[in-house]
């Protein structure tokens, strides 16, 4: 996946994560110098595949609230990883 976000593929990375579905977990995925998918794509300043992946991450891996919105507070830890 870090290959398709270094090549900004966003197209790729869309049909990935919409063929993995809540199987993947881009909340909990590191590169080799420990930037999360997300921080990966903002140093990357890749914007389409940065929606891509919050957008996943929202949908599948963040605790949810009772209201099914993201708690802030994972958000917050996802954002500063």
């Amino acid at each position: 996946m870090f290959k398709i976000i270094i090549d900004n593929e966003y197209r790729k990375l869309e049909k990935l994560l919409s063929d993995l579905g809540q199987n993947i977990n881009v909340v909990e995925m590191q590169e080799s110098r420990r930037y999360s998918a997300l921080a990966f794509c903002a140093f990357k300043n890749h914007n389409h595949c940065f929606k891509l992946i919050l957008n996943h991450g929202i949908k599948y891996n963040l605790k949810k609230d009772i209201n099914s919105e993201p708690l802030e507070s994972e958000l917050k830890y996802w954002a500063d990883m």
